[in-house]
Protein backbone atom coordinates (compact mmCIF):
# COMPACT_ATOMS: atom_id res chain seq x y z
CA UNK A 1 0.00 0.00 0.00
CA UNK A 2 3.15 2.73 0.31
CA UNK A 3 3.11 2.75 -3.43
CA UNK A 4 -0.67 3.84 -3.09
CA UNK A 5 0.12 6.16 -0.47
CA UNK A 6 3.00 7.85 -2.61
CA UNK A 7 0.80 8.34 -5.78
CA UNK A 8 -2.68 10.34 -4.07
CA UNK A 9 -1.92 13.64 -4.33
CA UNK A 10 -5.49 14.91 -5.58
CA UNK A 11 -7.83 16.83 -3.03
CA UNK A 12 -10.12 14.25 -1.23
CA UNK A 13 -8.04 11.28 -2.00
CA UNK A 14 -6.19 11.41 1.26
CA UNK A 15 -9.67 9.41 2.59
CA UNK A 16 -8.82 6.73 0.28
CA UNK A 17 -5.44 5.88 1.95
CA UNK A 18 -6.81 4.76 5.12
CA UNK A 19 -9.90 2.80 3.12
CA UNK A 20 -7.30 1.31 0.51
CA UNK A 21 -5.32 0.25 3.38
CA UNK A 22 -8.52 -1.13 5.51
CA UNK A 23 -9.30 -3.32 2.84
CA UNK A 24 -6.43 -4.93 2.05
CA UNK A 25 -6.22 -6.10 5.70
CA UNK A 26 -9.67 -7.32 5.41
CA UNK A 27 -8.76 -9.03 2.27
CA UNK A 28 -5.88 -10.86 4.22
CA UNK A 29 -8.05 -11.79 7.35
CA UNK A 30 -10.79 -13.27 4.59
CA UNK A 31 -8.10 -15.24 3.29
CA UNK A 32 -6.48 -16.58 5.92
CA UNK A 33 -10.10 -18.06 7.07
CA UNK A 34 -10.42 -19.30 4.08
CA UNK A 35 -6.77 -21.11 3.90
CA UNK A 36 -7.66 -22.20 7.93
CA UNK A 37 -11.37 -23.98 6.52
CA UNK A 38 -9.04 -25.34 3.78
CA UNK A 39 -6.55 -26.58 5.46
CA UNK A 40 -9.11 -28.27 8.28
CA UNK A 41 -10.99 -29.93 5.01
CA UNK A 42 -7.97 -31.15 3.50
CA UNK A 43 -6.70 -32.75 6.80
CA UNK A 44 -10.09 -34.51 6.98
CA UNK A 45 -9.62 -35.56 3.66
CA UNK A 46 -6.50 -36.99 3.86
CA UNK A 47 -7.01 -38.76 7.11
CA UNK A 48 -9.76 -41.27 5.61
CA UNK A 49 -8.18 -44.44 5.38
CA UNK A 50 -6.64 -45.15 1.71
CA UNK A 51 -8.11 -41.44 1.12
CA UNK A 52 -11.83 -39.86 -0.41
CA UNK A 53 -13.80 -42.95 -1.91
CA UNK A 54 -15.57 -41.11 -5.24
CA UNK A 55 -18.45 -43.61 -4.88
CA UNK A 56 -19.10 -42.16 -1.13
CA UNK A 57 -21.51 -39.71 -1.27
CA UNK A 58 -20.25 -38.25 1.99
CA UNK A 59 -16.51 -38.41 0.38
CA UNK A 60 -17.27 -36.62 -2.72
CA UNK A 61 -19.37 -33.74 -0.55
CA UNK A 62 -16.23 -33.25 1.25
CA UNK A 63 -13.87 -33.65 -1.41
CA UNK A 64 -16.39 -30.87 -3.63
CA UNK A 65 -16.14 -28.62 -0.29
CA UNK A 66 -11.99 -28.93 -0.26
CA UNK A 67 -12.41 -27.82 -4.13
CA UNK A 68 -14.64 -25.14 -3.19
CA UNK A 69 -12.49 -23.70 -0.58
CA UNK A 70 -8.85 -24.22 -2.83
CA UNK A 71 -10.83 -22.38 -5.74
CA UNK A 72 -11.65 -19.62 -3.04
CA UNK A 73 -8.40 -18.95 -1.87
CA UNK A 74 -7.02 -18.80 -5.53
CA UNK A 75 -9.50 -15.87 -6.32
CA UNK A 76 -8.36 -14.30 -3.04
CA UNK A 77 -4.91 -14.39 -3.64
CA UNK A 78 -5.71 -13.31 -7.29
CA UNK A 79 -7.67 -10.21 -6.00
CA UNK A 80 -4.78 -9.31 -3.73
CA UNK A 81 -2.50 -9.32 -6.66
CA UNK A 82 -4.76 -6.69 -8.19
CA UNK A 83 -5.34 -4.68 -5.34
CA UNK A 84 -1.73 -4.25 -4.94
CA UNK A 85 -1.56 -3.44 -8.37
CA UNK A 86 -3.05 0.32 -7.03
CA UNK A 87 -0.47 2.89 -8.15
CA UNK A 88 -2.50 6.34 -7.94
CA UNK A 89 -5.89 7.44 -7.69
CA UNK A 90 -6.14 7.78 -11.50
CA UNK A 91 -5.53 3.56 -11.21
CA UNK A 92 -8.51 2.85 -8.97
CA UNK A 93 -10.95 3.09 -11.22
CA UNK A 94 -9.68 0.50 -13.71
CA UNK A 95 -7.68 -1.80 -10.79
CA UNK A 96 -10.64 -2.56 -8.40
CA UNK A 97 -13.42 -3.26 -10.76
CA UNK A 98 -12.48 -6.88 -11.58
CA UNK A 99 -11.24 -7.56 -7.93
CA UNK A 100 -14.77 -6.71 -6.76
CA UNK A 101 -15.95 -9.28 -9.15
CA UNK A 102 -14.21 -11.81 -7.51
CA UNK A 103 -14.15 -11.13 -4.17
CA UNK A 104 -18.14 -11.06 -4.81
CA UNK A 105 -17.85 -14.85 -6.19
CA UNK A 106 -15.93 -15.79 -3.85
CA UNK A 107 -18.38 -14.28 -1.51
CA UNK A 108 -20.89 -15.89 -2.65
CA UNK A 109 -18.98 -19.75 -2.87
CA UNK A 110 -18.42 -19.13 0.99
CA UNK A 111 -21.62 -18.38 2.06
CA UNK A 112 -22.53 -21.82 3.19
CA UNK A 113 -18.89 -23.19 4.28
CA UNK A 114 -17.58 -20.06 6.08
CA UNK A 115 -20.24 -17.75 6.55
CA UNK A 116 -18.44 -15.19 8.67
CA UNK A 117 -15.62 -14.81 5.79
CA UNK A 118 -18.51 -14.50 3.29
CA UNK A 119 -19.61 -11.51 4.78
CA UNK A 120 -16.27 -9.79 5.58
CA UNK A 121 -15.64 -10.50 1.75
CA UNK A 122 -19.49 -8.59 1.26
CA UNK A 123 -18.12 -6.18 3.51
CA UNK A 124 -14.88 -5.70 1.31
CA UNK A 125 -16.77 -5.51 -1.71
CA UNK A 126 -18.64 -2.60 -0.44
CA UNK A 127 -15.75 -1.04 0.81
CA UNK A 128 -14.22 -1.08 -2.32
CA UNK A 129 -16.67 -0.56 -4.52
CA UNK A 130 -17.31 2.78 -3.05
CA UNK A 131 -13.89 3.76 -3.22
CA UNK A 132 -13.77 2.94 -6.71
CA UNK A 133 -16.64 5.41 -6.98
CA UNK A 134 -15.25 8.24 -5.18
CA UNK A 135 -12.03 7.84 -7.00
CA UNK A 136 -13.97 8.00 -10.08
CA UNK A 137 -15.44 11.09 -9.00
CA UNK A 138 -12.53 12.83 -8.07
CA UNK A 139 -10.88 12.48 -11.06
CA UNK A 140 -13.86 12.31 -13.66
CA UNK A 141 -13.07 8.69 -14.77
CA UNK A 142 -15.68 6.47 -16.20
CA UNK A 143 -16.45 3.35 -15.89
CA UNK A 144 -16.12 0.78 -18.78
CA UNK A 145 -17.68 -2.95 -16.93
CA UNK A 146 -17.01 -4.81 -20.52
CA UNK A 147 -13.12 -5.21 -19.85
CA UNK A 148 -13.64 -5.34 -16.43
CA UNK A 149 -15.77 -8.35 -16.35
CA UNK A 150 -13.63 -10.44 -18.98
CA UNK A 151 -11.01 -9.24 -16.67
CA UNK A 152 -12.35 -11.09 -13.47
CA UNK A 153 -14.35 -14.02 -15.95
CA UNK A 154 -10.46 -14.86 -17.06
CA UNK A 155 -9.33 -14.51 -13.46
CA UNK A 156 -12.18 -16.68 -12.33
CA UNK A 157 -11.18 -19.05 -14.69
CA UNK A 158 -7.96 -19.19 -14.20
CA UNK A 159 -8.33 -19.88 -10.13
CA UNK A 160 -10.62 -22.31 -11.22
CA UNK A 161 -8.28 -24.39 -13.43
CA UNK A 162 -5.22 -24.24 -10.75
CA UNK A 163 -7.71 -25.24 -7.82
CA UNK A 164 -8.76 -28.17 -9.78
CA UNK A 165 -4.85 -28.74 -10.97
CA UNK A 166 -3.96 -29.02 -7.15
CA UNK A 167 -7.17 -31.57 -6.35
CA UNK A 168 -5.85 -33.82 -9.08
CA UNK A 169 -2.52 -33.86 -7.90
CA UNK A 170 -4.12 -34.88 -4.47
CA UNK A 171 -6.45 -37.21 -5.44
CA UNK A 172 -5.22 -38.87 -8.37
CA UNK A 173 -8.25 -41.26 -7.73
CA UNK A 174 -10.63 -39.51 -8.15
CA UNK A 175 -10.22 -38.77 -11.60
CA UNK A 176 -12.02 -42.43 -12.55
CA UNK A 177 -15.30 -41.90 -10.74
CA UNK A 178 -16.33 -40.73 -14.82
CA UNK A 179 -19.14 -38.70 -13.03
CA UNK A 180 -17.19 -35.52 -12.90
CA UNK A 181 -17.71 -34.83 -9.32
CA UNK A 182 -14.11 -34.67 -8.76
Amino acid sequence: MQRCVEGMGAPGSVTLVPRLEYSAGLLYEATMMARTGLGGVAARNMAIGGGPDCKNPAHRESVELERTLACCCEVLDSAAARLSRVSGIASIPDVLPPAITMIRAAAARLHGPLPACSRMLSELSVQLGSIALDSAALTGARFDFGPANAESASALDEAKLIADSKMAKRYPNLETCGDGAA
